[in-house]
């Protein structure tokens, strides 16, 4: 993707993000390192920062995800370093999932359903099937990252809230 287009959908996403009413209800928002392909998050953990929130990223620990407090110093996430597949990650001792209100999980692709093929680890849905319906999984990508049906594994667990640069997806639930 061009890097004008990505940038302006990058900031839709973060508007829609930002705008929507899980996010505005979060006192407790997980966030991730973005990697340069994928939808930006640190404008979206800035202004949750900004707002008072607490933001917290993922590290990998073993087969999970432990949840890590940032640490944001004179304008900058300090304290993070190159680790699973080179991606930034908190060195602050981590918290209890449970806790959070809303994470943000990133996603090569994601189906009406709100499943999602990541990067192979099974690390997001261990975390999801960990916190449960206590907290609000929104998948974030871009639009042409949707697709009708993706294959999945029975240990496959789907976020329950799906945003892109057009909007909130309508995520399809089996009957």
């Amino acid at each position: 993707m061009p890097d004008a287009i990505k940038a302006a959908y990058d900031a839709k996403l973060t508007n829609n993000i930002l705008a929507s009413p899980e996010y505005q209800r979060a006192q407790r928002v997980m966030g991730y390192a973005s990697l340069e392909e994928e939808v930006k998050t640190w404008p979206i953990l800035r202004h949750a920062l900004a707002e008072g929130k607490s933001v917290y990223l993922p590290r990998v620990e073993g087969k999970r995800l432990a949840v890590a407090p940032v640490i944001y110093h004179e304008g900058d996430f300090v304290d993070l370093s190159p680790a699973y597949r080179g991606i930034l990650e908190p060195k602050a001792p981590g918290i209890d999932p449970g806790q959070l209100s809303l994470i943000l999980v990133p996603g090569l692709a994601f189906d009406r359903e709100g499943f999602r093929i990541g990067y192979g680890g099974g690390y997001y849905d261990r975390l999801l099937e960990e916190v449960g319906d206590r907290v609000v999984s929104m998948g974030i990508c871009y639009s042409f990252q949707m697709c009708r049906r993706l294959p999945r594994m029975s240990h496959d667990v789907p976020v329950s809230r799906m945003m892109t640069e057009r909007g909130r997806q309508r995520i399809l639930r089996p009957n």
